[in-house]
């Protein structure tokens, strides 16, 4: 009887060890697919990376080329800035029409 014990529990050790042996390799094959996941995450976050990058420096380029552009100094600027500060000594508007006037009922009719 004792050794009928002891093969009996030799038998469900055997099946424990075969169950977690199985355990085991489903285990590394999820670790080696997460692996395989954060590799192919990691490309793409270098490659949106370098796209954010370049991105960025063709923004700061026209950025710059835009501020080149409409920041010049010249003269005109210049006589435009004088012309605004001498505004209190600008000529009366011209003359215009006389005021508007309604013509009568006859006006209203179709022909």
């Amino acid at each position: 009887t004792a050794i009928s014990e002891g093969e009996g529990a030799i038998a469900s050790l055997k099946e424990e060890i075969s169950s977690l042996t199985a355990s085991i390799k489903d285990l590394d094959n999820k670790v080696a697919e997460a692996t395989e996941l954060r590799k192919q995450e990691h490309v793409e976050y270098k490659e949106e990376r370098a796209a954010n990058a370049a991105a960025k420096n063709i923004i700061l380029m026209a950025k710059d080329r835009m501020d080149q552009f409409y920041n010049k100094k010249s003269s005109l600027v210049q006589v435009s800035s004088h012309r605004s500060l001498q505004s209190d000594t600008l000529a009366p508007p011209p003359e215009t029409f006389d005021a508007y006037t309604t013509k009568g009922a006859e006006a209203s009719k179709v022909t």
